[in-house]
C-alpha cells in the first residue's frame, strides 16, 4: 500500500504515509565515474508510518537480508534525517536495533541501540562522503562461551577516528567481570587497555596494559595480521597459578616476546 499526498508533490515534496510494502530488493553497482559531493534531489521526501516486511540488498554475489523494518521517521532533501528499526536474522548474530540517522547527504551522524546475538550494544559513527570518520561503540556483558570460546563477563568500548592517513586510530578498553584460570574455561585477565591504528587489513596495538588475574600486569605493544601476532612485552609481578592452575606459584618480571 502506498499513498502520496498531491498538495505536498505539487509542492515539491514526495509525502508517503503511511507506508506498507511485503518486500523491497535494491541492487548496489560498482561505478567508475566521479562521485558529486554536491547532489541534489529534485524534490524532498517524506516517509512516516512504514512497515516493511523484508529488504534484500545485493552487491556482487553478496546478499543482505533484513526484516521487520519500521520506519517511524524519514526525511530526504536538504536535510536528511531517519527514525526506525530492524531485524537482521543470522544464524550466529541476530540482530534487533534502532537506528537514529541525521545530516545532510555529504554528512551523516548515526546512532544505532540494540542485542546483537543477545548482547547489549550501542554505537554512533559519524560518515563523511560516505566514509567513516569517528565511531564509538559500547557492547556487553559479552559470554564468549556463547561462541564457543571461554565464559567471559566483558564489556567493551571503542573510540576511534579517521587519521590523515585514511587509517582508523583510537582506543579500547575491556573489562572482563569474571576472569579465572585458563584450565577453568575463563580468560586470566580483568582489564585491558590499548591504543590502535588499523587499516582494515591489519592493526598496531601500543600503550597495550593488561591487569591479570591474581594482580599482575603486561604491557606493550603488538602487530595483528591475518594468521600472525607479533608482540613484544614486558611482565609485571605475574602469577602463574593465576593463569593455569597447575602452575607453581611465581612473581614474574620482565620482557616477553611473541611471534
Amino acid at each position: 500500500m502506498l499513498r502520496s499526498h498531491l498538495a505536498a508533490l505539487l509542492g515539491g515534496r514526495l509525502t508517503l504515509d503511511p507506508l506498507r510494502a511485503e518486500r523491497i530488493e535494491v541492487e548496489l553497482r560498482a561505478t567508475s565515474e566521479r562521485k558529486d559531493t554536491d547532489f541534489k534531489l529534485p524534490i524532498r521526501i517524506h516517509v512516516a508510518n512504514a512497515t516493511i516486511d523484508e529488504i534484500e540488498v545485493r552487491r556482487g554475489e553478496a546478499r543482505y537480508v533484513v526484516k521487520e523494518v519500521q520506519v517511524e521517521h524519514a526525511r530526504l532533501g536538504q536535510d536528511l534525517s531517519l527514525a526506525g528499526s530492524f531485524h537482521y536474522p543470522h544464524e550466529r548474530f541476530a540482530t534487533r536495533a534502532k537506528v537514529e540517522l541525521r545530516g545532510t547527504l555529504r554528512r551523516i551522524e548515526g546512532r544505532v541501540t540494540g542485542e546483537v546475538a543477545g548482547v547489549p550494544a550501542e554505537a554512533r559513527a559519524v560518515l563523511v562522503s560516505n566514509s567513516l570518520q569517528a565511531i564509538e561503540a559500547r557492547a556487553g556483558p559479552i559470554d564468549l562461551a556463547r561462541f564457543d570460546g571461554p565464559s567471559t563477563a566483558l564489556n567493551a568500548l571503542l573510540k576511534a577516528d579517521l587519521s590523515p592517513g585514511g587509517a582508523l586510530a583510537g582506543l579500547l578498553q575491556l573489562e572482563n567481570s569474571l576472569p579465572g584460570t585458563i584450565d577453568s574455561g575463563r580468560v586470566p585477565f580483568t582489564r585491558l587497555d590499548a591504543r590502535f591504528l588499523t587499516d582494515f587489513a591489519s592493526a598496531r596495538l601500543h600503550g597495550l596494559r593488561a591487569t591479570l588475574h591474581g594482580g599482575g600486569t603486561v604491557q606493550g605493544e603488538a602487530t595483528l595480521q591475518p594468521g600472525a601476532v607479533e608482540a613484544k612485552l614486558a611482565a609485571s609481578a605475574v602469577d602463574l597459578r593465576a593463569i593455569h592452575s597447575r602452575l607453581r606459584r611465581t612473581a614474574l618480571h620482565g620482557p616477553l616476546q611473541v611471534i
